[in-house]
């Protein structure tokens, strides 16, 4: 088992999360006011995929993930970090019940 290549991929992870929350703080401080919220959502998941997208690209330049199943298999293991840090820090540090954190997650609702 490679555990420096698990924790590289968390470092990289934890990369991650200030570009998600400046992608989240310019909708909120800068064009959330103008448009609708769902439509600012919808903004907000094009802008930080496309922004997630490059630093991932430049992290790989550097570390490269070696073959498709790596690369995969390190998809869902930061998708599935990001979602318990989205629960964890949305129920206990902001207080929100399940019902407010499971919305962002409505597809058929136009959620993103």
């Amino acid at each position: 088992m490679n555990y420096n290549f698990y924790f590289r991929n968390f470092l990289i992870w934890l990369g991650l999360v200030p570009v998600g929350i400046l992608n989240g703080a310019a909708r909120q401080y800068i064009y959330s006011h103008y448009i609708s919220e769902l439509t600012a959502h919808q903004i907000s998941t094009f802008t930080g995929i496309s922004l997630f997208r490059g630093f991932i690209w430049l992290t790989n330049r550097k570390w490269p993930f070696g073959s498709r199943i790596t690369a995969i298999k390190t998809g869902i293991s930061r998708i599935s970090l990001t979602i318990i840090l989205e629960f964890l820090f949305g129920h206990y540090a902001l207080g929100n019940p399940g019902k407010v954190l499971f919305h962002d997650y409505k597809i058929t609702e136009g959620r993103l």
